[in-house]
């Protein structure tokens, strides 16, 4: 088996820490696709442009992501917001994929 092919989604925050953290660990992992929402887009349009240079590909959305490029991905890692981290887990598990998030995926729609 060869190195884990990574999917990150996010780049603020921990996000930018899983990306320093694969740099780190090149043929371990292998940094394949990449979500930067519009926001992101312009706020690291540097970082951005750098991932794409190194063909890694870029989606505004996960699910665009999931969609076009599953089969290339071995891990989806989602250092995203509290609130997402559900939806986002749930779109990774539904897509087949072994899913890192940071705390557990938990409901804010029960009312306690």
């Amino acid at each position: 088996m060869g190195p884990v092919r990574i999917a990150i989604v996010g780049m603020g925050g921990f996000g930018r820490t899983y990306l320093r953290d694969i740099e780190q660990v090149e043929g371990l992992g292998r940094h394949v696709a990449q979500v930067a929402i519009e926001a992101d887009q312009r706020n690291f349009s540097t970082k951005v442009r750098a991932l794409a240079d190194k063909g890694i590909r870029v989606f505004a959305l996960l699910r665009e992501m999931l969609a076009a490029c599953r089969n290339e991905i071995d891990l989806l890692c989602i250092p995203t917001g509290i609130p997402l981290h559900r939806v986002m887990t749930v779109a990774g598990l539904e897509a087949d994929c072994h899913v890192l998030v940071e705390k557990p995926a938990r409901r804010f729609d029960t009312g306690r």
